[in-house]
């Protein structure tokens, strides 16, 4: 009978456990990223200053700030800065704006597919306007096209609770929320 009471009660304790280990493992993770670590991510590839066409048409923009919308589920980058046509420089804003994608063999998170939803430099000429568009959005896709936003880490009892399957990835309070479950 003695035996017995101590061998009950480890099972049970073994029992809890087993049941704590599971319900963690089961239950979905959610990460939540900040609009500061897609500025951080950005930040290598700006201020951005390229001839668009040698010797008539340059631009030099940098991030003026970052929003991330929840519903179009896309992150929105303003910047501000100057185009240079002809020798005159016209200061002015663009925004552009990136669709999100987890790329599950590398567990990233990147930008990718840059749109130019926005262009707008006072006084700019019509003909230079046209062509630093046509120019940019070529100039985008070569230079940002995917953008590493956030890798998750290689630690191993985050991937046991991970489990790695994005379920689901969403813009909601100015947050990026990637879930993972099984």
């Amino acid at each position: 009978m003695k035996l017995k009471k101590p061998l009950i009660l480890i099972t049970l304790i073994l029992l809890l456990a087993a049941g704590g280990l599971a319900y963690l493992s089961l239950r979905p993770l959610e990460i939540r990223l900040q609009q500061g670590v897609v500025l951080q991510a950005l930040a290598p590839h700006f201020p951005l200053d390229q001839e668009l066409l040698p010797g008539l048409l340059r631009l030099s923009v940098d991030v003026s700030q970052i929003k991330l919308e929840a519903e179009s589920n896309r992150v929105l980058a303003g910047l501000s800065g100057a185009i240079t046509a002809a020798g005159r420089p016209y200061p002015g804003s663009a925004q552009l704006s990136f669709g999100l994608e987890y790329e599950p063999q590398s567990h990233q998170l990147f930008l990718t597919h840059p749109r130019v939803e926005s262009f707008a430099f006072a006084a700019l000429p019509a003909i230079w306007s046209q062509s630093a568009i046509q120019y940019l959005l070529p100039l985008l896709q070569n230079r940002i096209e995917r953008v590493a936003v956030y890798q998750l880490p290689q630690d191993t009892s985050f991937q046991l609770f991970a489990r790695r399957t994005l379920k689901d990835l969403r813009i909601e309070q100015e947050q990026i929320v990637l879930t993972f479950g099984i």
